[in-house]
């Protein structure tokens, strides 16, 4: 039986042509120079551009994961954890706004006791390098403030995409979600919020020009899926796994 990787990196791409090439270039480059034992999944999202054309030329060695349609973030996250098998899985987004530098801290969290890092944007410590423009900073930090006072998250930037897991709670966590799409972030540290150890980590971070996102129609969107999120409540799951069961995996 092949023993399963150290680390699995876990990446959405929807229609990510102008960027995912970089992207997979600098990841390969991180893992050479690290020799980090690493499997990388690409999740394409429905993509209509040269997104997998593109991906599988830059990273040959990397698992592409395809959805037929367009289903958001939240559902392309869920596919790319099932595939994975290692102990410890990366999520990152496909502009790679935080670099892999940060990585090496995550790890050592996980390694420390903690189930779940999440980077952070927004805690002494964190450095943006290059800022969202101001309609979406001002969305930004109000969606922050409602939402973690009215569902009580275990952090203070949910919607940071770089986080890491121990990877039998990643994979728990992804099967629970109902979130297909940005605000899958917000279900995810819901669900954590009385079960894991959660660490917040400062992360170096910049807006990446090209996003694709409309600020009206994400932000009903996101409203619409924190209330689903509400409704549901955090009960109606299965066991999730305990710290025990990992070391005797």
């Amino acid at each position: 039986m092949t023993a399963a990787p150290a680390l699995a990196i876990v990446i959405p791409a929807h229609n990510e042509a102008e960027r995912i090439g970089a992207t997979l270039d600098a990841v390969r480059a991180y893992l050479e120079a690290t020799a980090i034992d690493a499997e990388l999944i690409v999740v394409d999202d429905g993509s209509i551009d040269a997104t997998v054309t593109i991906a599988a030329a830059r990273a040959p060695a990397a698992s592409i994961v395809h959805m037929r349609t367009n289903r958001g973030k939240g559902a392309a996250l869920r596919a790319g954890v099932r595939a994975t098998t290692a102990r410890h899985i990366l999520t990152c987004d496909a502009d790679l706004a935080t670099p892999l530098d940060e990585l090496p801290r995550f790890i050592a969290a996980l390694e420390a006791g903690a189930d779940i890092v999440a980077g952070s944007r927004h805690i002494a410590g964190a450095r943006i390098d290059h800022a969202q423009p101001w309609a979406r900073r001002a969305l930004g930090g109000v969606f922050r403030a409602v939402t973690s006072r009215v569902l009580r998250l275990p952090v203070r930037d949910a919607m940071c995409g770089f986080k890491a897991y121990r990877g039998d709670v990643a994979r728990w966590l992804f099967a629970q979600t109902v979130i297909d799409d940005y605000a899958s972030d917000i279900e995810l540290m819901y669900l954590a919020r009385d079960r894991f150890r959660v660490v917040e980590l400062p992360v170096q971070w910049r807006h990446v020009d090209g996003s694709r996102v409309r600020i009206p129609r994400a932000a009903w969107r996101a409203a619409c899926d924190v209330a689903r999120v509400m409704a549901r409540g955090s009960t109606n799951v299965t066991q999730p796994p305990s710290r025990a069961a990992e070391e005797q995996a």
